[in-house]
């Protein structure tokens, strides 16, 4: 199990595109062309995410830091 949110919601990501490939791949699941390209774009945002929550904060603090409201999450 992860330790924290932040890992356990990545590495929930990671597991629903990776059922959703599967199942298109057997044809359990169609995926429109369109659909595709977002499952790809989805899978590329995880996969540059950085493992630590902190250094997430970090890079989005300057640009978002004012959109939501750091103490309701217990982040301040």
């Amino acid at each position: 199990m992860k330790a924290d949110p932040y890992e356990r919601t990545v590495a929930a990501g990671k597991a629903a595109v990776d059922i959703l490939r599967r199942g298109h791949r057997a044809d359990r699941r169609k995926l429109t062309r369109r659909e595709a390209v977002w499952l790809d774009l989805i899978d590329h945002a995880l996969s540059e995410l950085p493992d630590d929550w902190r250094e997430l904060m970090a890079a989005v603090e300057p640009q978002y830091g004012g959109a939501y409201d750091k103490r309701s999450y217990g982040l301040a």
